[in-house]
């Protein structure tokens, strides 16, 4: 995986062996849409990478001209590949890993006042509906996404075919962010909120 745009540009990032499909690097077609889309819209500050397998996209983030990141990972093989990535770039001074999971990690963050103009939440293909709801309710209710900001999530179009058991799904109407695009490259979809008012 290489970082598509930015000071960065170029750079090879180390990602996991395998290819297992339950932690898996975001696309780079995926990653560059995404920045595209919100690249005219949001003065870049501080970025909030949750589930950052190896940082692909926080990295990708700085190169791009944000100033900080926040990685949110708890998986052990992850975690080594992600700090050395962030050495490999020498960006430990703009960016601050937390070694657990996103419900905690929105706790701590709640506590110490962050806030963010850009969150990204890419969990694994098996991660259930409902709890990813949750998460973005907590976003919301804890104030950790600044006015105006925004907020992408990749979900895997086939996962329901191929998982019986999980028979939620997404509802945009009880997602407290506002639904602004939705973007499918092969089997995954970018969806982007924006935190403004809804009416």
């Amino acid at each position: 995986m290489r970082i598509g745009a930015g000071k960065y540009k170029g750079r090879l990032l180390r990602s996991l062996p395998g290819s297992d499909k339950r932690i898996r690097p975001s696309s780079a077609k995926v990653k560059e849409a995404f920045f595209n889309i919100i690249g005219g819209y949001i003065e870049y500050i501080n970025f909030l990478d949750l589930f950052s397998g190896t940082g692909s996209i926080g990295l990708e983030a700085l190169s791009r001209g944000m100033e900080r990141v926040v990685f949110v990972e708890k998986n052990n093989f992850s975690l080594k590949i992600l700090r050395r990535n962030i050495k490999l770039i020498d960006t430990h001074k703009q960016t601050e890993v937390l070694a657990i999971d996103a419900k905690h990690a929105l706790q701590l963050l709640s506590k110490k006042k962050e806030s963010f103009e850009v969150v990204y939440l890419d969990p694994p293909y098996s991660f259930p509906d409902q709890v990813i709801m949750n998460i973005l309710n907590d976003l919301y209710c804890k104030g950790l996404v600044k006015a105006e900001g925004f907020i992408g999530l990749e979900r895997n179009i086939n996962r329901r075919k191929n998982d019986h058991k999980q028979k939620m799904r997404l509802d945009l109407e009880k997602i407290p962010f506002t639904f602004w695009q939705k973007k499918i490259y092969g089997n995954t979809i970018l969806f982007i909120f924006n935190n403004i008012k809804k009416y």
